[in-house]
């Protein structure tokens, strides 16, 4: 919590900084993987979501809880969720905060595949060697990421209306503390 009792411009460029890192991982000319192994929550979801590839054990554990503590994701989850899995499944997950597990994320496409814990490396590399050699498209495969968020109309309707609604349900729950000016 003392991150948020130094002044509001100090936060900000703090965030700046850090959502740069993700940018800077994302951005990469060469493919990235994240090969995860028990818990992606927050910050750790974040960094998952900013590689073009993801593969997981099955007891993944993901999501980005911040806004159960009244609080947007900083590190540009809110943006890139959307666009790998479609609005409807990412708003679920950040406007409730809840995290889902690895059959869950590897039906909406927020994990590439499952695998067990002694085989997590071994996967990983044999993936990254299948995008290395051009087996996998793994520009075409980051590029939603960049992309604008694409809703029709009613799609757009529909889901801010349910984020709003899930907002004013937690509006309230905790009070950032004012900081020191």
């Amino acid at each position: 919590m003392s991150l948020f009792l130094v002044p509001e411009e100090q936060l900000s460029q703090w965030l700046h900084f850090a959502n740069s890192v993700f940018n800077r991982l994302e951005d990469l000319p060469v493919p990235t993987i994240a090969a995860v192994n028990g818990y992606a929550l927050g910050g750790g979801c974040e960094c998952v979501l900013a590689t073009d590839y993801r593969l997981a054990t099955p007891d993944l554990r993901i999501g980005l809880p911040e806004t159960k503590l009244g609080i947007m994701p900083g590190f540009g989850g809110s943006v890139r969720m959307p666009r790998m899995l479609g609005a409807d499944s990412a708003l679920e997950i950040i406007a409730a905060g809840k995290d889902v597990g690895a059959d869950q994320a590897l039906k909406i496409g927020l994990v590439d595949g499952v695998v067990k814990a002694e085989k997590l490396v071994e996967g990983a590399i044999a993936i990254l060697r299948q995008a290395i050699n051009g087996d996998l498209d793994w520009k075409a495969k980051r590029q939603p990421k960049l992309e604008p968020l694409k809703l029709s109309k009613i799609e757009a309707a529909m889901s801010f209306t349910i984020a709003k609604g899930m907002s004013r349900k937690r509006r309230g729950n905790i009070i950032r503390p004012p900081s020191p000016q």
